[in-house]
């Protein structure tokens, strides 16, 4: 790496942290996950993963764990039900600091969230999996990713995550001022020179330079200035980034407290191993932590709380409800064309709200396609909240390994000792997907776009 990089390292975070992160270059990346609870209890996840006495748990999340080895994750069926995401152990800091906010709004009823920069989702399934696990399934979460390449694998791990209150947009922040004053929390994890991948991948230090460094804080700052009317007087923010310097770290929190007008919030858990920064923001280190490079930190915007958002909530009056017995629950079904979705009926205005104003890729839960009178289940209903599903709308096959990977490479199957119609496969009890059983044959109903290639 270059030597600018390590002057620049040195005068952001200090010489004995120099010595360390050099340290840690040699040694292998760290291998984490993240457990859905909704869809896999503890007991047998650690029984899964061989995990045994605790020591293994990210201390800063309950439901990461650390592996001792990498394994073929496309291979695994548990990841394709959405069981559990693959995802660096220091992001998962970004959950900690979101449930201290929700402490602070524990009186404040339908909180708005806004994932902002979300792709390909890391942060969004794990403020998903807090919102239920808090008693707030309920509250919407804005999902949105402004470059287009990347919002497909977004939309995907959101749905396979299967919460029905999370919707997915593909928008530039600046198309967020058509929400001005509408979010209570926004979660800021901004594009960056990408320092804390340099052990994960050789192209980021390839990438590496002082212009890079200076582009990408000009970069955070206009997305800041663009998401910024969008939250509410007295909201909260996160901004994070997977960097070092403090050109996009410390000198950006300073910026937004001093130019936006926002209070920074020290959090009152700080992780052994965490330096914190002279401006207040969190930092790992490689060496010093299991994990990889990331900075955090929180900020209130100034002024009174403000509960009165500008969008107007717009009645969805044009879609059809119409029945269906796939799901249970609270639900307001929505026909789009012939796609049947389901949504949180008290958030439903809500979310027609930000379909209308943004670029809206997915909302809700799909259901099933409508054809005359029949109701084909969408893969996505496969992977709901277990809550949610009504599994007695479906005779439910569990399939072993083979059989599951032969479904996910959209493989013929047969079940020819099953009833006709659609089944449910499961995969360790855990809905895998939906076929379309003809007796001889089955209709593997997987979509050709969600199939794997690895043999």
């Amino acid at each position: 790496m270059p030597d600018r990089f390590w002057r620049l390292f040195e005068d952001s975070l200090g010489s004995g942290n120099v010595r360390t992160f050099r340290d840690a270059l040699a040694q292998p990346a760290v291998v984490s996950i993240r457990r859905n609870p909704a869809k896999l209890p503890e007991d047998r996840f650690l029984s899964l993963f061989n995990a045994s006495d605790g020591t293994d748990i990210v201390p800063w999340c309950h439901e990461g764990r650390y592996l001792n080895e990498r394994p073929s994750f496309t291979l695994d069926p548990l990841l394709h039900c959405g069981a559990y995401y693959v995802q660096d152990s220091s992001s998962m800091f970004t959950g900690a600091l979101f449930s201290l906010l929700l402490n602070q709004c524990k009186d404040q009823n339908g909180l708005r969230i806004l994932d902002l920069c979300a792709a390909p989702g890391g942060k969004t399934t794990h403020l998903a999996s807090i919102l239920r696990s808090s008693g707030r399934p309920d509250t919407l979460l804005v999902s949105n990713e402004a470059v287009s390449s990347r919002v497909a694998s977004l939309a995907e791990n959101v749905a396979r995550w299967g919460e029905p209150n999370v919707v997915v947009t593909n928008s530039d922040p600046s198309e967020f001022i058509k929400l001005k004053n509408f979010f209570d929390i926004i979660l800021v994890d901004a594009p960056c020179s990408g320092e804390g991948m340099f052990r994960k991948d050789e192209d980021s230090v390839k990438e590496w330079s002082e212009e890079v460094v200076k582009a990408c804080a000009t970069r955070q700052k206009h997305i800041l200035i663009d998401a910024w009317p969008a939250l509410k007087s007295g909201g909260f923010i996160i901004y994070s980034t997977c960097t070092y310097n403090r050109n996009e770290n410390d000198s950006i929190l300073e910026w937004i407290a001093a130019q936006l007008g926002a209070d920074i919030i020290k959090p009152d858990y700080v992780p052994m191993g965490v330096h914190v920064t002279r401006a207040g923001g969190c930092q790992f280190i490689p060496g010093n932590i299991r994990g990889e490079g990331q900075y955090v930190c929180m900020l209130r915007k100034k002024g009174g709380m403000n509960s009165d958002a500008s969008a107007k909530v717009l009645h969805d009056k044009k879609a059809d409800d119409t029945s269906c017995d796939y799901v249970v629950g609270d639900y307001k079904l929505i026909r789009k064309g012939d796609l049947l979705k389901a949504v949180p009926a008290r958030m439903a205005d809500e979310i027609a709200t930000v379909e209308q104003n943004m670029r809206c890729v997915m909302s809700g839960i799909a259901v099933a396609t409508v054809k005359g009178s029949d109701r084909i289940p969408e893969y996505d209903l496969a992977h709901c909240s277990p809550s949610m599903l009504n599994r007695d709308a479906f005779e439910c096959v569990e399939v072993g390994n083979e059989e599951a990977l032969r479904y996910l490479r959209r493989d013929t199957l047969s079940f020819p000792a099953k009833s006709k119609g659609y089944l449910l496969l499961t995969y360790k009890d855990v809905p895998l997907g939906f076929v379309k059983n003809l007796g001889p044959r089955a209709n593997n109903l997987m979509p050709i776009s969600r199939r794997i290639r690895m043999q």
